[in-house]
């Protein structure tokens, strides 16, 4: 968006009776060199006072990240939650945190940052991830997973496995499936 199209919108928005709260409002210049991204975030500054500058590496649009520095950013604070969550799960029962754990914590938000971002760019953080998953699994589920049992863990249910398995493997399936969606066969 441009100043100019922030404008359009602002005057449009005035039309419906709406207003903008620009200390809500954030803008980051992508790709830019340092003098003119500063030139472009004051203009910004002037039609819409206060509003919020983001640097490069926090870049992120609905929890994706928009750069490969918001990447790490991104998996590090997934990884932060899942460990949180983890230590919530360990109150209640072992079926209920794993159905959880499994339906609705781990699976669909990390199939759709997999699916937006190009995570594969940083492996260290997949495997931490993993990592943290696998802790709390068998923390869950008072069991230790051999390194063999832990990938088969990523198979999908259809295959006798639970489907829950490792961000590492799963990444390529993900890939896999966007590369056939998007390729001509």
């Amino acid at each position: 968006m441009t100043p100019t199209a922030l404008i359009t919108s602002i005057g449009m928005a005035e039309q419906v009776g709406l207003t903008l709260n620009f200390k809500k409002c954030e803008v980051a210049v992508l790709g830019a060199e340092q003098e003119e991204a500063d030139a472009i975030y004051r203009k910004f500054n002037e039609v819409a006072p206060g509003i919020a500058r983001i640097c490069e590496d926090e870049a992120t649009l609905l929890g994706s990240p928009l750069t490969g520095g918001a990447i790490e950013g991104v998996l590090g604070s997934k990884t932060a939650k899942l460990a949180d969550t983890a230590e919530r799960l360990a109150g209640l029962t072992a079926h209920s945190a794993f159905f959880l754990l499994r339906a609705s914590v781990s699976l669909p938000r990390l199939i759709y940052f997999l699916r937006c971002a190009p995570c594969w760019q940083r492996t260290g953080h997949l495997l931490e991830y993993d990592k943290t998953l696998r802790v709390a699994l068998e923390r869950i589920l008072s069991c230790a997973f051999s390194d063999r049992g832990w990938l088969q863990t990523s198979l999908p249910v259809r295959m006798g496995a639970w489907g829950s398995g490792t961000l590492w493997m799963r990444r390529f399936r993900v890939i896999s499936r966007r590369s056939t969606v998007c390729c001509p066969l």
